[in-house]
């Protein structure tokens, strides 16, 4: 079966951005670091060129962490 994107192409890079940061920002963490890092890092994908699938993927991703995060806290808070 033939690769969906082609190695090099605009969405190869957006996917390969956006699955890197999924990765490394999976578990949120109760810290500046965290939260100031996710959000400059998930501006990549902010470029022009990955418009306007780009911000959407990025948009969902951030809603998603931040509703795990608060989910997570209140489980531990009970």
């Amino acid at each position: 079966m033939p690769e969906p994107f082609e190695r090099g192409s605009v969405e190869w890079d957006m996917f390969t951005i956006y699955f890197n940061l999924c990765k490394k920002y999976w578990k949120p963490q109760d810290s500046d670091e965290y939260w100031d890092g996710l959000i400059a890092d998930f501006n990549m994908l902010y470029d022009p060129k990955f418009q306007p699938f780009g911000r959407e993927l990025a948009r969902i991703f951030v809603t998603y962490i931040e509703k795990k995060f608060k989910e997570e806290k209140e489980n531990a808070e009970t």
